[in-house]
This record gives C-alpha cells, structure tokens and sequence, in this order.
C-alpha cells in the first residue's frame, strides 16, 4: 500500500491545478462548466491561505511519502468547524490510479478531519453511475445514505447522486 504525505498549495501548483481542474475526463463529476484560466488559477495557488474557517475549504496536494512527486488532491469543501462536518473530493493523477493512492488519500484525510480540524462526520457526493467510486468509499467505510434523484446534469442528462457518509 502506497503511503502519502499531504502539503499546503504552493505557487508552483498553479500548472498542477491548471491540469487537474481542466481534466475534461472528470468534469462529468463536478460542478465545472467551462475550462479555468491558468491565470486564475496562479491567483489562486499564489494567494491560498489555507484558512478553512474564513474560506469554508481545505484544499491538500496528497504526495507519495517516498518520492515526494505529487499523487492527486485532497479538497474538504462545505466545511463546518461549527458544526464538525465537511463534504470531500479526491482526485488522483490519472499516471498513479489503481495503485492504492485513492484509498490511502482517503484514509489520510479521514486522521487529518479527525485529529486537526476536529471534524465529527465527512461526507461525499457520488453519481450513481460511478461505481469505481462507490467501491473505494465502501471500502474506507463510508456508508451509503440516500440518493438525490435527478440531482446533477452533464452531458445532456440529469443523473442522481448518492449521498455517503463517514462518523469519525
């Protein structure tokens, strides 16, 4: 099993996230309608003061433990100190999935809610389509909750989403 590290977005990043957000292959799951510029994106990376109480988010760059280079992101979004919840994303470089990454990413960010941010509960939004995705979350222990029918709309079709969650 692969082991990570999670660090604070760097400047550096901002060609990272320019790849990662434009990835139009993920864009069927998220909530990104049109390609973002490599200059907001080097706005971003360049002023990220990875306050998740001002900002409501916590965005991690997951690095392999050993070789340092950079395995996918981590985004704790929705976040609520006040009430210990977060929604959260994974993405993983397409180069390094189905090697394990997704998994300890995920176990990772479940220690980090728990023991830095002092979270209680994590969820995640899935299309019911995505099964590869349902299996990983299933197998980090998250349980399917409800379904949202006809929740979220890509390439010309609504499709519904599935609620999982995670007490810490």
């Amino acid at each position: 099993m692969p082991e990570i590290r999670f660090r604070a977005v760097e400047p550096a990043d901002a060609d990272l996230l320019f790849t990662t957000e434009n990835d139009e292959d993920s864009w069927g799951d998220s909530d990104l309608i049109a390609p973002l510029s490599r200059n907001i994106l080097r706005s971003y990376a360049e002023n990220y003061t990875s306050d998740p109480i001002r900002d409501g988010q916590l965005r991690l760059i997951a690095e392999d433990y050993n070789s340092g280079e950079v395995v996918g992101i981590l985004d704790f979004y929705q976040l609520e100190l006040l009430h210990r919840h977060s929604f959260l994303a994974i993405y993983v470089l397409p180069s390094y999935r189905r090697q394990g990454y997704a998994y300890e990413i995920l176990q990772r960010g479940r220690h980090y809610a728990y023991n830095r941010l002092g979270l209680h509960t994590l969820a995640a939004k899935i299309l019911s389509d995505n099964t590869l995705s349902h299996r990983l979350f299933l197998k980090a222990d998250y349980k399917k909750c409800g379904t949202l029918p006809s929740w979220h709309f890509a390439n010309g079709t609504l499709t519904d989403v599935d609620l999982f969650v995670l007490p810490l």
